[in-house]
């Protein structure tokens, strides 16, 4: 049984270009970059231009308006339920996060 093991164990190293007492050697794959915006906001979809908005205010249901070619956008919150749902959530943890960083003043 083990000659069957052995062969075996031979044909697939064979097979996979391994070398008969060769380890496996371990590549780490890259970490990903992200890309984190330092100012809030979104691209408009006409004029790619940056448009300024804050998290409160794609909450509030207001109107955005591209201040380079004056489109205005609408959120669709019942398309966009998820979303408002995790901002909503994003929203609570870094007001959370702010009133711990000034109660422990760091």
């Amino acid at each position: 049984m083990a000659s069957i093991l052995d062969s075996l164990r031979r044909w697939f190293n064979n097979l996979f270009g391994k070398a008969e007492n060769q380890s496996a050697e371990i590549i780490p794959e890259p970490t990903p970059e992200i890309s984190i915006a330092k100012i809030p906001g979104l691209s408009c979809p006409v004029c790619s231009h940056r448009i300024i908005v804050s998290i409160e205010h794609l909450l509030s249901g207001q109107e955005i308006q591209c201040p380079s070619c004056g489109l205005e956008l609408t959120v669709d919150n019942e398309k966009s339920e998820a979303a408002l749902d995790a901002l909503n959530k994003l929203q609570k943890g870094l007001n959370q996060a702010s009133k711990i960083k000034s109660e422990n003043r760091i």
